[in-house]
């Protein structure tokens, strides 16, 4: 089996051999690009004079390798990949002059990561830190994949990208929090009823009707909505993508706060989803347990760049505050006071 830079060079030799006559004088570029969380993946972009160029994943690729794929057969898919990118003019025909504001305003969105993880990548975006850990920072999206495309299509904002809009930070913010609900639609659903959902169409998908599935989870599954069992509900977006941001809306706590009839609990389950245990009858539940689970499901189960926090949190729904869950129950964050970051000053 190939090594990785063993494969990225069978890949420099013989990716051109994949695609249309019209590549075969391309330029192949190998550049590390950094997503969230400062995870660094290996790209390669195959460059024959258009404006803006499809990235390639390699590490993705390397992975079918890895698990059984034959080389050939990961280059035929890593060409159609591109070559399907290549024809998506949603996606890959932004120029400059696509960067006015006039043009964004209504694509600006916020999301939250983790400011510590996210360290480098902060030091060049505009931002502000939500809490001690969390820094809320913003996004362009460039497609809403619909039906059967599932994700999101976005450009991380950094103050180039600041300077070609030509809006200070605080137009940035208003304009995010503007396009919030319209983007990302907050859902609030009990965990029943999300294993629910992602049992009946995962079933679904293997050919059983959906009716039949439901019983089979009710028959199995139905204890999980007795009253003996902890309620715990996931709050998220309705594409399910950088639903962790919800959090920062005071109208989306308030809400909650009213279903659930007081303060609750928010484990940090990713950048995509929260979980929220109300607190109103589970008082006696330790936050360093509770800590030490969440980093042990980090560890486990989260990808890398899908890791939101270790940290549980609290809503008082009196003071209307954020907190950090510990002992000795110390203030951490108001939903209108927040740090400012970044502001987007070119560099």
């Amino acid at each position: 089996m190939l090594s990785i830079d063993e494969y990225k060079e069978y890949v420099r030799e013989h990716v051109l051999d994949y695609l249309p006559e019209e590549y075969s004088n391309a330029k192949l570029e190998f550049e590390l690009a950094l997503k969230n969380n400062d995870v660094r993946r290996e790209t390669l972009l195959i460059n024959n004079g258009s404006v803006i160029i499809p990235t390639i994943y390699l590490d993705q690729y390397y992975k079918f390798y890895k698990d059984g794929d034959s080389i050939d057969n990961t280059l035929k898919l890593m060409s159609k990949h591109y070559l399907d990118a290549a024809k998506d003019d949603d996606i890959n025909f932004i120029s400059k002059d696509y960067f006015n504001f006039e043009n964004l305003k209504d694509k600006i969105v916020p999301v939250l990561c983790n400011a510590k993880k996210n360290a480098d990548r902060l030091k060049f975006a505009p931002h502000e830190l939500y809490s001690n850990d969390l820094a809320i920072t913003y996004k362009i999206i460039v497609k809403d994949f619909k039906n059967d495309e599932k994700g999101v299509a976005s450009i991380h904002i950094n103050n180039n990208h600041m300077s070609l809009i030509g809006i200070n930070y605080e137009t940035l913010k208003k304009t995010a929090e503007a396009n919030f609900e319209s983007h990302y639609k907050p859902t609030f659903k009990s965990m029943h009823d999300v294993l629910k959902d992602m049992f009946i169409n995962s079933m679904s998908d293997s050919g059983m009707e959906p009716a039949i599935a439901e019983m089979m989870f009710n028959d199995e599954y139905g204890r999980l909505s007795n009253d003996s069992v902890i309620p715990m509900y996931v709050l998220s977006s309705a594409n399910g993508y950088d639903g962790s941001v919800c959090i920062t809306s005071q109208k989306v706590m308030d809400e909650i706060s009213e279903k659930l009839e007081g303060d609750f609990m928010i484990i940090p389950s990713s950048i995509h989803e929260v979980i929220i245990i109300p607190l109103k009858d589970n008082k006696m539940m330790d936050s360093e347990e509770i800590n030490a689970m969440i980093n042990e499901i980090n560890e486990s189960c989260v990808e890398n760049t899908d890791y939101l926090s270790d940290h549980v949190y609290k809503y008082d729904s009196e003071k209307k505050l954020v907190l950090e869950w510990n002992s000795r129950e110390n203030y951490v964050k108001s939903m209108d006071d927040r740090n400012i970051g970044n502001r987007g000053k070119s560099i």
